[in-house]
């Protein structure tokens, strides 16, 4: 039987160039997704989300268990791709994670038992999700920026107890317009903000197996 072992991923720094709506200094809140793609057969797709604070473009790092981004099983080579969303409101969060307990809600035990009455959703851990679709489904929240890599469980095992350490590039997945209006004007325009694929920071990620 090939090897299994539980691959764990963890944000060790992660940087934003462009972050349209975004408080020029200080904090807001964003989705930070994470995606493992094949990770063993017959499992097409994992995708695990948490809600990240970024102070000035930088994700707030410092808490070990909200830099842990995903624990997945993991059978020879798999993908991983790694999205930032726009700057979201605690509602549009909310919103964000009530589509995932109502599509999902069977994969994020533990996670649906406190939704109802936790204000904070940044505290909850990390959370899977059976599919891409559920992550969207009826939300406006957009993604800014995204990597992606190719690994195998065997070059993790080799990089040894400190774990294999990836610097991947970010970049805009599509074009992110915005409606924009000039002061004292009713008129709205559209206004892109970020280009598809243009570049948009980077990620540091540890990747660990047990």
């Amino acid at each position: 039987m090939a090897t299994r072992k539980t691959v764990e991923g963890v944000i060790r720094a992660l940087k934003i160039q462009k972050n349209p709506g975004g408080a020029p200094s200080g904090a807001c809140s964003h989705v930070l997704t994470a995606e493992v793609i094949w990770p063993r057969p017959a499992i097409q797709t994992k995708i695990y989300a948490s809600a990240a604070t970024f102070n000035n473009g930088e994700m707030d790092c410092g808490n070990w268990l909200k830099s842990v981004v995903f624990k997945e099983t993991v059978e020879g080579s798999f993908g991983v791709r790694f999205g930032v969303s726009e700057p979201a409101t605690s509602s549009e969060i909310r919103k964000f994670f009530g589509n995932i307990l109502k599509a999902g809600v069977s994969l994020v035990t533990g996670f649906a038992a406190d939704a109802a009455g936790n204000e904070d959703l940044s505290e909850f851990i990390t959370s899977p999700v059976s599919q891409a679709a559920s992550m969207t489904a009826s939300s406006q929240i957009r993604t800014i920026a995204q990597c992606e890599a190719a690994l195998s469980l065997q070059e993790i095992i080799d990089a040894g107890d400190g774990g294999l350490l990836v610097r991947l590039p970010l970049v805009c997945p599509s074009d992110f317009v915005r409606r924009v209006s000039s002061a004292g004007q009713k008129v709205h325009r559209t206004k892109k903000m970020i280009s598809k694929g243009e570049a948009n920071g980077y990620a540091e990620v540890i990747f660990n197996a047990t």
